[in-house]
């Protein structure tokens, strides 16, 4: 399940709510050391905006500095990755540029430090277009942020990107600040030349805002509209989100409140009237393994991708064996493939060596 919860505060129903939806992820702000939710992954937030501007500003020695700055704090939450600066400046040439070059110096030094990071963590609907109208202007954004996106990929972390609707404005699946948006962004980043066939992202907050389209600030859901109404668009959601093969988690904000947010509270009522629903749509693509090993290389990895442009070996191996291709991976000198078997309806990761492109392994999950 790609839908899940973000936590300001953990209250004790979380563990056995997130295992009945069937969560993968979580998202808990600020824990407690040692806390743990019981899903396969997390991802970990301690609140920094007081601060960001200054590391940003350093670029990629600021990001470096970030990441050595926050290592204790991380270290007393074992987590499968952590966020760099919440919301930070996309839309200023400076501040395009200064994210760009921070988020590569922390990749650089997590990586000396073998930690995984949720990096950008762009708010909904930015980069804007300046208010042009002119998709061109978003689209030039983006490719100042390309480098880092690559950077991150390369050493498998992750792309943390906001989705917020407005009722009477946009739903979950709109085209400006919401999944359709980051669907766009995705395309765009295509476009521009970034392999996002191994791009993860991580929509990180989502949910409904009213301050979507200069509209009443700090209203949530409890303001705006239903249970009933909330609840079917999180279910729209969670459809939705699974045709964007990036997209590893939705993370709806928020439960546990803190103030001035009591207008966005999930609480256990609600969270369990989710299950039912959530679960009628049945299991989504398995866990996409993610990569022990020391980061490939930019050069290996390029050298690897070219190898594959001449010879798309997984794609043949997937023919091969009548399996439907679905997404690939380069792990210490091998390539990896998932793959569904439409005869036994079950996915499965097919691991091929570089020196003859041979299968070397089949296994069913």
């Amino acid at each position: 399940m790609k839908t899940t919860l973000h936590f300001q505060r953990v209250p004790g129903w979380a563990s056995s709510t997130l295992a009945d939806w069937g969560s993968v992820w979580a998202k808990i702000v600020n824990p407690s050391p040692g806390t743990n939710l019981g899903t396969p992954r997390l991802l970990v937030r301690h609140w920094t905006d007081d601060r960001d501007a200054d590391y940003l500003r350093d670029g990629r020695a600021g990001g470096a500095r970030f990441v050595a700055d926050m290592a204790s704090a991380w270290a007393r939450t074992p987590a499968t990755a952590y966020e760099l600066a919440n919301e930070p400046d996309v839309n200023s040439n400076e501040g395009l540029a200064a994210l760009n070059a921070y988020t590569i110096g922390a990749i650089e030094e997590a990586e000396r430090r073998g930690l995984k990071l949720c990096v950008l963590n762009i708010a909904e609907g930015n980069p804007h277009d300046n208010d042009t109208g002119d998709d061109e202007v978003v689209r030039w954004k983006w490719a100042q942020l390309a480098p880092a996106v690559e950077r991150a990929i390369w050493g498998g972390h992750f792309v943390g990107l906001h989705s917020y609707w407005r009722p009477g404005i946009e739903g979950p699946m709109g085209r400006y600040h919401a999944l359709g948006r980051r669907a766009w962004d995705i395309a765009t980043l295509a476009d521009l030349g970034v392999d996002v066939s191994r791009l993860r992202v991580l929509v990180n907050e989502c949910g409904i805002d009213g301050g979507i389209a200069d509209g009443p600030a700090q209203r949530g859901w409890r303001d705006l509209s239903t249970a009933d109404a909330y609840r079917a668009e999180l279910v729209e959601m969670e459809r939705y989100a699974r045709t964007i093969p990036q997209i590893q988690a939705c993370m709806v904000f928020t439960a546990g409140f803190e103030e001035p947010w009591g207008g966005f509270d999930v609480d256990e009522g609600f969270a369990r009237s989710l299950t039912a629903p959530l679960r009628a749509l049945g299991s989504t693509l398995p866990i996409t393994p993610i990569e022990e090993e020391e980061p490939v290389q930019a050069y290996e990895l390029d050298a690897a991708r070219d190898r594959m442009n001449r010879l798309p070996a997984t794609m043949k191996a997937c023919d091969a064996r009548g399996y439907v291709f679905r997404d690939e991976w380069y792990s210490g000198g091998h390539f990896y493939c998932l793959a569904w078997n439409p005869f036994t309806s079950r996915y499965h990761t097919l691991k091929l060596e570089t020196r003859g492109w041979s299968v070397v392994e089949d296994a069913a999950l």
